[in-house]
């Protein structure tokens, strides 16, 4: 017909390798899908995949009924929906092109989720069993090709026929056909998300028949097995129950797997990434199989073995990702398991006469502060693993020197604040990583650093000079060495006070510069201005600030409005209502013809209900239609509901944060906003916005502020009673829904701070008081909403 002709030449011209005639063969599609009877071309573009004699227009046909079949299928007619099934089982069973047959088995998968719940393509089924136990080795692949297609998108509908599935897939998973097991095992992956306790017996018999398909594929056909490995990132997900029968043989797969040098480099990345994600997820049953020790020793081998062939260096290399491994590893298990058996390595390997044991043995120190560092310092650890360290930094192979820097930063952080009793030696180590070309050494020396100036606070004094010299050297090296050498200056000023005075020549004018950036390429280090900035006037805060900084002011809060005019960013907009926050702590009360436009902004900001938007879980289905992208958004999980974390709702939670600054420093100029503030922030529990973790922390700490300016208020002691009962009683509620630990801690904690600065002619009502004890009584007896644990972690247990 002259509309399949027509048809058939757009298909053509969409093969065209120029995107002009693509795009315009794409609109006569369009157009020529929307006519008529034509039901989006479906029926027409069936014919072709089953009839057109080139492969290619055959494959792309199938493409684009995939793309379509999910909304025509509801329009199509009866007779047509027939003749469309059976073309694609026509074409599964007689195509002799992959290729085409994939594209089949695609639409087929879709076309399952209509119609199996329905019960309208029982042939579907009976074709499905009959072709995987055909003795023919080629159907069996393509029956479980199909299988595997159709639990992608329709599992749910098979689960009526499970026991019958399970009992199938037991068979071919054993097949001597390789990719038919191979198919088995992505059959097997998409149908772990859907089982249930009922499914567990029958499913567990096949995991171990997994990990044997498994082996058997690296074997025979490596390029095979990254693929494979997918089925166990499902497991990881799902049950104990499932793996843990096999578990010691399912991660001394990962490690055979990952020490096999004759195997692709993605795989062995990918085997340890699995030991990495089975820590994370299942690490009671690491420890419970006592695997921790063969894990961690093959980590170790392979790095401490030499390299015998060259690798490129822009492909990551397992060696690499193994600190990553053991990072993974000392974080999930308890440090009293994971450095005694790490420990005798180090210690072992930096006696080793090849410096590639030498530089793992840094490596794996590296790898192991973030988890271990508490368990170094306790068990005297610590000056053992320096004195390792310094010696490697003197070691004349470089690799050794560069890892030993790395470590060296590693356990400065993660052993605050008693590495900082060790200063005359660490520092001036640290000071020399500065210099070191490695970008991970100069990042984690300087987070170090920061972290020591913070620890050390007057004491720092002796090494200020150099820190200082070093800092404004690296101000003019690229943007990231700026923004660490920014942040570090913000630092030390917090840690200092006063004793930073001498450096403001330097400094303000450098941070006045960065504030005037407008490119976004730039927009970190105007941040990092912003934010350190704060820290340089909140350090002067006191009787008679220098004159730098009381000349300067208005330029900077000239800065900060401009800031919010002229940039179009969250991240920046929250920095400069920080930099108010410190502002308004050095001028107190002479902040006050600024409140008039800073409290009406941020009142709107946090009034808008579009920061944070609210699912429902119970209601989510994943689209079939390949035009749709669904992907999970993070939040806070409450009942069947989550919140969207979004920018907005970031720059309205330091909004309140920033309500709470401007209340506790302005104190009397803030009266005339005092009521309306605090019924807004009484009313975030009950919105959206309330429903995320963040905002609940920021909005404690406001309140703590409002609780702390009452006494300072000039109401009487009435009105500040019965607003102290108001404000009380609604953190008191929110503070007994809480369900995040960490939430509900830090809001005790402000809590804390707030009843410390009730005075005697402000006191809560002692009802709230006896709730208050009551709420601690059912913290301490792990009674509170924050401290249940989880159904499953409960059965579990």
């Amino acid at each position: 017909s002259t509309k399949m002709a027509a048809l058939e030449e757009i298909l053509t011209q969409l093969l065209v390798p120029d995107s002009e005639t693509v795009a315009a063969a794409t609109r006569a599609f369009n157009d020529l899908a929307k006519q008529p009877h034509m039901y989006g071309c479906v029926p027409e573009l069936i014919r072709l995949l089953q009839t057109h004699p080139f492969v290619s227009i055959r494959h792309i046909a199938g493409v684009i009924v995939r793309s379509r079949i999910v909304k025509q299928w509801a329009r199509l007619p009866a007779a047509h929906k027939a003749a469309v099934k059976q073309a694609l089982l026509h074409v599964l069973c007689h195509d002799e092109q992959s290729i085409v047959k994939h594209s089949a088995a695609a639409v087929i998968s879709v076309i399952a989720r209509f119609e199996l719940p329905a019960g309208l393509w029982p042939e579907l089924l009976q074709f499905l069993f009959d072709c995987c136990s055909q003795g023919n080795e080629a159907q069996r692949d393509v029956g479980m090709y199909l299988l595997s297609t159709v639990i992608e998108t329709a599992a749910e509908q098979l689960r009526p026929h499970f026991a019958h599935l399970f009992a199938l897939l037991a068979r071919t998973i054993v097949d001597p056909h390789l990719s038919t097991a191979m198919y088995t095992v992505k059959a097997i992956s998409g149908l772990v998300a859907h089982v249930t306790k009922v499914d567990f017996a029958a499913m567990k018999p096949l995991v171990p028949l997994v990990v044997a398909a498994v082996r058997r594929c690296a074997e025979t056909d490596d390029t095979l097995v990254a693929d494979a490995l997918d089925v166990f990132e499902e497991l990881a997900e799902g049950p104990n129950a499932l793996v843990s029968g096999c578990f010691g043989e399912i991660l001394r797969l990962f490690l055979d797997l990952g020490s096999g040098t004759a195997l692709p480099m993605h795989v062995r990345i990918k085997a340890f990434d699995l030991v990495s994600t089975f820590a994370l997820q299942k690490e009671k049953l690491i420890t419970k199989n006592k695997l921790q020790q063969p894990i961690l020793q093959a980590c170790f081998s392979i790095m401490a073995a030499p390299v015998t062939e060259e690798h490129d260096p822009e492909e990551q290399d397992v060696r690499d990702y193994l600190i990553e491994c053991i990072d993974t590893l000392a974080t999930q298990l308890p440090s009293e398991i994971v450095f005694p058996i790490l420990g005798p390595l180090i210690t072992s390997a930096m006696q080793h006469p090849e410096p590639c044991a030498r530089a793992a043995a840094m490596k794996a120190l590296s790898g192991a502060t973030n988890g271990c560092g508490w368990f170094i310092v306790t068990k005297r650890h610590l000056e053992p693993m320096l004195t390792l360290v310094f010696a490697a930094m003197e070691d004349p192979a470089p690799p050794v020197r560069d890892s030993a820097m790395i470590a060296l930063a590693g356990l400065a952080s993660a052993c605050q604040p008693d590495i900082c009793e060790l200063h005359a030696a660490v520092l001036p180590r640290l000071l020399r990583c500065l210099d070191n070309p490695h970008s991970d050494a100069v990042a984690l020396a300087s987070q170090a650093l920061e972290d020591f100036v913070q620890n050390l606070e007057v004491r720092v004094q002796p090494y200020l000079p150099e820190l200082m010299q070093r800092w404004m050297a690296m101000v003019h090296m690229g943007d990231e060495s700026h923004n660490v050498a920014i942040s570090c200056i913000g630092i030390t000023a917090t840690a200092i006070k006063r004793q930073f005075d001498p450096y403001l020549p330097f400094v303000l004018p450098h941070l006045a510069s960065l504030l005037t950036l407008r490119s976004p390429d730039q927009w970190p280090l105007l941040v990092q201005a912003a934010d350190t900035l704060g820290c340089v006037i909140s350090a002067c805060v006191g009787p008679s600030p220098p004159e730098a900084v009381q000349t300067a002011l208005p330029q900077w809060i000239d800065f900060g409005f401009r800031i919010l005019a002229e940039v179009d960013d969250n991240d920046a907009r929250i920095s400069v209502y920080a930099l108010f926050g410190s502002i308004a702590e050095l001028l107190g009360e002479h902040f006050a013809p600024y409140l008039a436009v800073l409290v009406p902004r941020f009142i709107d900001l946090i009034a808008r209900e579009d920061g944070a938007t609210v699912r429902d879980a119970s209601h989510l289905q994943e689209e079939a239609d390949d035009d749709d992208e669904n992907e999970e958004d993070d939040g806070e999980p409450l009942t069947s509901e989550f919140t969207v974390f979004t920018p907005l709702l970031s720059e309205q939670e330091s909004a309140i944060t920033a309500l709470g600054w401007l209340v506790e420093h302005t104190r009397h100029a803030f009266l005339p906003y005092f009521e309306n503030v605090v019924k807004l922030l009484l009313q975030i529990p009950t919105r959206t916005i309330g429903r995320h973790s963040a905002v609940r922390k920021a909005l404690a700490f406001s309140l703590s502020r409002v609780v702390a300016a009452l006494p300072h208020l000039p109401v009487g002691a009435e009105v500040q009673q019965q607003v102290l009962s108001t404000v009380l009683g609604s953190w008191l509620q929110m503070l007994t829904r809480e369900r995040d630990p960490r939430a509900a801690l830090e809001s005790m904690q402000a809590l804390e701070w707030a009843l410390l600065r009730i005075t005697p002619n402000t006191q809560a009502h002692p009802d709230l008081i006896g709730a208050i004890l009551s709420y601690c009584q059912l913290v301490l007896t792990k009674k509170a909403a924050c401290s249940r644990e989880t159904e499953e972690e409960e059965e579990e247990e």
